[in-house]
């Protein structure tokens, strides 16, 4: 496995989310035997590959 810190292919990113996301977040990370910068990383990937809503779409 990469060493994420020390690699030069990753970089640190970091955010404030509600407690209860957060809770769920951690909760469902261990749930699925993911660790959270994989789950992290993923959940990225598929936000930035969603279409981009529209202005006054619903």
């Amino acid at each position: 496995m990469v060493d994420r810190r020390r690699s030069e292919d990753y970089r640190q990113l970091s955010g404030h989310v509600p407690v209860p996301l957060y809770r769920k977040f951690k909760a469902t990370c261990a749930e699925r035997d993911v660790n959270q910068s994989e789950a992290l990383e993923q959940a990225l990937a598929l936000w930035i590959e969603q279409p981009a809503k529209q202005d006054g779409a619903a």
